[in-house]
């Protein structure tokens, strides 16, 4: 019988108007792996033929759904092609940074990811991401939290990552240094672009709960305020 391997390479990019969207994605594709290394865990092909996901687990478990189906779809197609799924890569930036880590953790120790989902439902709204509070400062950036708002510690800091042998530390001091007044005044400034991304990911999302359903009319009115489109007409 025919053997074969789908090797997954996942590339998660996006900011929070996606994060949902993305998370649901690699939810899946995490119970697809996880069906699929449960049904080649059984050795005897006899048994594997007629074996069910929910035999396996709690079947009140919410966490289980769709890896029940992935499992009988991947079970009946083996009558002909035993196929397995890996997952080889897993990369992303922004929120779909967040959902590639927590899918790579969970792939590793068989972990769930409903927890990501209320992150993302409970803190990850436009309106929380926009809100006065939720304002940018430079006690907030903590990535930048060692160089300590210094150009000196910054400088000292690039210094250090261009000799540490590291090749990923030495690409991103060198691309630090290439635009660095723009990396002073991240350091330096309490300001950020945050505010910008923030009205983008409103854009998107009102964008996206309207699509096919209406015009450009309703998208202005829902994104600009009232008074601003009577002196836009004015």
């Amino acid at each position: 019988m025919k053997e074969k391997e789908l090797r997954i390479a996942l590339v998660c990019f996006g900011g929070a108007s996606l994060a949902v969207y993305m998370h649901g994605i690699s939810k899946e594709i995490l119970k697809l792996v996880r069906a699929s290394s449960m049904l080649h865990s059984i050795v005897d092909r006899a048994e594997r033929s007629k074996a069910s996901f929910l035999d396996k687990v709690d079947r009140k478990d919410s966490e289980y759904d769709t890896d029940a189906i992935y499992f009988e779809f991947l079970r009946d197609i083996g009558r002909t092609l035993e196929l397995r799924v890996i997952v080889d890569i897993v990369a992303g930036a922004s929120a779909g940074g967040i959902n590639g880590t927590m899918l790579a953790r969970a792939l590793s120790h068989d972990l769930p990811m409903g927890a990501l989902r209320d992150l993302w439902l409970d803190h990850a709204d436009v309106s929380d991401l926009l809100a006065p509070h939720a304002r940018a400062r430079a006690g907030s950036k903590l990535v930048l939290k060692p160089v300590g708002g210094s150009i000196e510690k910054l400088d000292a800091w690039l210094h250090d990552a261009q000799l540490s042998g590291i090749y990923a530390m030495q690409r991103f001091a060198r691309a630090a240094r290439q635009d660095i007044d723009a990396v002073l005044n991240a350091v330096l400034e309490p300001w950020s672009n945050g505010q910008t991304e923030g009205q983008i990911n409103r854009l998107k999302a009102i964008k996206r709960a309207m699509y096919g359903r209406a015009g450009i009319e309703l998208l202005r009115a829902r994104m600009i305020p009232l008074y601003q489109v009577d002196l836009h007409q004015e």
